[in-house]
C-alpha cells in the first residue's frame, strides 16, 4: 500500500490507502479483525457490529457516497511481519492465521459494509475506491498494547462522537486491576490526571448498580444491554456524569482531593441519591416521566454534589447521612414537578454538556439563595 510514516509524541503512525476490495478481502480472511466481545472472547471491548447498519453503508457507496475519513487499525505486535519500506506498507497474507495483525479500532461497519457490498455483488469489484487507513504502531513503552488500543476507542467515541464505550471500560478496568492493584472498596482516590479517574468511575458505578442497599441496585443500565426506554441511566451514562465538571470540580475530582476512599465515595453517593429520591418518591416508579434519572438529571445532580460540600461546610459532614442530604436540598428544584417530562422546568434547558452546565449552576444558584 502506499503509505507515509507520521511521528507524534515519538509514536509511529502510518497513513495509508487500500483499495477497499483488498481490505475486505483482509477484514474476510481474519488478518484485519475488531475485537469484540463474545462468550468465547470475554476481553473484547467493542461490541459486534450491527449488520444493518452496515447495510446502510454499502447502499451509501454503491450510490456514489464518499468516504473520505480513514479507519483506524493497531498494530499490537511490531514482529508479526507489518513492514514499512521506501513509501510502502505491507501486510502479509499467511495460509494460516492465528490471530489479527491489525485490529480494527474504529470503522468496523465501514469495513464490513464494503466486505458485504462485494461478497453479495453490489459493490463493483473494478471500481476505483480506495480507503484511507491509519495504522497506530505499538510504542516500546506500551507494556499492555491492549489497554492503549481500547483507550483510542473510548477516546474516538467519547470525544469525536456518541456511543456505547461502558463496554471497552469495564475491559480497561480489567486490564488495570490485573497489572496495578485491585480497585476496591478499600482503595484510596489518588490525585491522577482526568485521565486516570476513569477506572474509580467505572468501579464506583459497578458498586451503585451491584450493591443491595443502594437507590440503584439493579437500576443502571449495564454494558452489553440493550439500552433501555425507561429513562434509567446507562453504565457510560453515569461514568461520565462522575468525571464532568460544571461548577466546581467533577464528583471524582473532588473525592480524589478530599482524601476519600472508593466505599467512601460509594456511600456518599447512595445517600446523596437516597435523598433525591426520598423528596422524589414517584421517579423510580416511573423514571420515563421524569428527567431525575435521564441524562440531563444524571449529570446535573451528580455535578451539583461537590457544591453541596462548599455550600454547607461545616453542616455537612466527610459522609453526610441520607437525612443530612434531604434537609440541604430544601430549594424548589428538587421537587417532582421541576422534573416532570413535559413541565416547565428541567426539561427546558435541552441537552448536550451546556445544557447540563446551566441547569447544575441553576441548582446551585437556588441552594445559595
Amino acid at each position: 500500500m502506499p503509505c507515509v510514516k507520521v511521528n507524534q509524541h515519538g509514536r509511529t503512525i502510518y497513513v495509508c490507502s487500500i483499495p477497499g476490495v483488498k481490505l475486505a478481502e483482509l477484514y474476510s480472511n481474519g488478518i484485519i479483525s475488531v475485537d469484540a466481545w463474545s462468550q468465547t472472547n470475554p476481553e473484547g471491548y467493542q461490541r459486534s457490529p450491527v449488520i444493518t447498519r452496515a447495510r446502510k453503508f454499502t447502499r451509501y457507496i454503491q450510490k456514489g457516497g464518499i468516504s473520505p475519513t480513514s479507519i483506524l487499525l493497531y498494530q499490537r505486535d511490531i514482529t508479526n511481519g507489518v513492514t514499512f519500506d521506501g513509501g510502502y506498507l505491507t501486510i502479509p497474507v499467511p495460509d494460516h492465521i492465528e490471530k489479527p495483525l491489525l485490529y480494527l479500532v474504529d470503522g468496523q461497519h465501514r469495513t464490513l459494509g464494503l466486505k458485504e457490498g462485494f461478497d453479495q455483488g453490489t459493490l463493483d469489484e473494478k471500481m476505483t475506491f480506495e480507503v484511507p487507513i491509519s495504522i497506530l504502531v505499538k510504542g516500546e513503552n506500551i507494556k499492555n498494547p491492549f489497554i492503549e488500543e481500547a483507550s483510542q476507542f473510548v477516546t474516538i467515541n467519547q470525544e469525536q462522537k456518541r456511543i456505547r464505550t461502558d463496554l471497552a471500560s469495564q475491559q480497561i478496568l480489567k486490564i488495570r486491576s490485573t497489572d496495578q492493584d485491585e480497585i476496591t472498596k478499600n482503595t484510596a482516590l489518588s490525585l491522577e490526571t482526568k485521565k486516570g479517574y476513569g477506572p474509580y468511575a467505572t468501579t464506583i458505578t459497578n458498586f451503585l448498580a451491584e450493591d443491595e442497599d443502594s437507590p440503584f441496585y439493579d437500576k443502571i443500565v449495564r454494558p452489553n444491554t440493550p439500552r433501555a426506554e425507561s429513562g434509567l441511566p446507562s453504565q457510560g451514562q453515569f461514568e461520565d456524569s462522575l468525571l464532568d465538571s460544571y461548577v466546581s470540580d467533577s464528583v471524582i475530582g473532588y473525592f480524589a482531593a478530599s482524601g476519600y476512599s472508593v466505599g467512601e465515595g460509594v456511600s456518599v453517593l447512595k445517600n446523596y441519591w437516597s435523598a433525591i429520591f426520598s423528596r422524589m418518591p414517584n421517579v423510580l416508579e416511573e423514571p420515563e416521566k421524569y428527567y431525575v434519572t435521564k441524562t440531563i438529571g444524571i449529570h446535573a445532580l451528580n455535578g451539583l454534589l461537590p457544591s453541596l460540600f462548599m455550600l454547607f461546610r461545616g453542616k455537612l459532614k466527610k459522609v453526610p447521612t441520607t437525612e443530612e442530604f434531604h434537609k440541604v436540598l430544601s430549594a424548589d428544584t428538587f421537587n417532582e414537578s421541576f422534573w416532570a417530562v413535559g413541565s416547565e422546568g428541567a426539561g427546558t434547558y435541552g441537552g448536550g454538556k451546556a445544557a447540563f452546565k446551566t441547569l447544575t449552576k441553576e441548582l446551585h444558584r437556588q441552594l445559595l439563595d
